[in-house]
């Protein structure tokens, strides 16, 4: 079960246990109990984690189980991967146009930049 939640809180950009401990409203000694099998998970308390992680709850039982969780369905998966590389090229776009801002930040400063004369260094615009 510590793997599958682990591997969900990383899916769901939750740090740590205590942060998915918090959120589901359990105790953070429940989670470190039920990753030592100190004790068996209460099924509300798997449904509260189960829900914070976005995760079916069976599969969660499933791993507490040693089941492999259920697969997910094909449509289910090609959603989300659509998710994924519209989130990439939405980065990969602002990413761009960061990069031309700067480069025409850049070109400004050296337009704005008198040469300096023959024989003298040339001022970098960081004072003296």
């Amino acid at each position: 079960m510590r793997q599958a939640i682990h591997e969900a809180r990383a899916r769901a950009s939750i740090d740590s246990d205590t942060d998915l401990a918090l959120r589901a409203g359990i105790h953070y000694d429940t989670l470190m109990n039920w990753y030592s099998g100190t004790t068996t998970p209460r099924p509300a308390a798997v449904r509260k984690v189960a829900e914070v992680l976005d995760v079916p709850y069976g599969d969660l039982l499933a791993a507490y189980d040693g089941r492999p969780a259920a697969a997910i369905p094909l449509e289910q998966a090609v959603a989300e991967l659509i998710v994924e590389i519209r989130s990439a090229v939405v980065d990969e776009r602002r990413a761009r146009a960061e990069l031309m801002r700067a480069i025409a930040a850049s070109i400004a400063v050296a337009i704005s930049t008198p040469p300096a004369p023959e024989g003298e260094p040339a001022h970098n615009g960081h004072g003296r």
